[in-house]
């Protein structure tokens, strides 16, 4: 007889072994009027079977969602993992930020295991800035906002080339004189955004008309 059918099934005399694990295989003899009952017992250990770990999807780009890696396993294939992303002990929550994550992934079965490692990197996604032509203006003008968002959502700064003829304060451009200059627009990145590229317009400043009144 076996302990455990489930590592070791006895059918008469013949043996099989139907999972990985430790069972006690029990040989028994009743004895008769001349002989004793005897009794003989052996311990079969059954190793697991090791399974092959492959990992993809280890290089993707920021958009704000969880990034979890792909696991497959031969040669039997949709065997329960667990993968763990993070520095040791690791963490099953699946990152989305941009960065590098350790990668760990261990077979959770009972007759089979496998393990594998990798580096997780999500790579910072690109930005742009749409920000569109500048009207011409009068010195005599009134200050003016402009705006220009960047694809991120992430502000936007605005600089002047020379700020004698227009200076910038956050949004709002204040005419000094008249003259040309470069409003440029920028966005410096994040963590999770690379800087854009910025996006210079000219402006162009018109002086007073004449006067010829007398």
């Amino acid at each position: 007889t076996s302990s455990d059918p489930s590592v070791a099934s006895i059918s008469g005399n013949t043996l099989t072994i139907t999972g990985a694990g430790s069972a006690d295989i029990i040989a028994k003899q009743p004895g008769n009027d001349t002989f004793g009952g005897a009794e003989k017992k052996a311990t079969i250990t059954v190793s697991k079977a090791v399974a092959t770990v492959s990992l993809s999807g280890l290089s993707v780009s920021y958009d704000g969602n969880p990034k979890p890696v792909t696991v497959t396993t031969s040669p039997v294939s949709g065997l329960k993992v667990v993968t763990l992303y993070g520095a040791s002990p690791g963490s099953a929550t699946v990152p989305s930020g941009a960065g590098s994550y350790p990668i760990s992934v261990s077979i959770d079965e009972r007759n089979y295991s496998g393990s594998a490692a990798g580096t997780l990197v999500v790579a910072k996604a690109s930005q742009g800035i749409p920000f569109g032509t500048l009207a011409t203006k009068s010195v005599s003008d009134a200050p003016f906002s402009i705006s220009g968002t960047s694809s991120s959502g992430l502000p936007v700064g605005f600089s002047s080339s020379n700020p004698l003829v227009a200076s910038v304060s956050g949004n709002v451009v204040t005419l000094r004189a008249a003259g040309s200059v470069n409003i440029t627009a920028s966005q410096p990145g994040s963590d999770n955004f690379n800087a854009a590229d910025s996006v210079s317009r000219t402006l162009v400043v018109e002086p007073l008309p004449p006067d010829f009144s007398l």
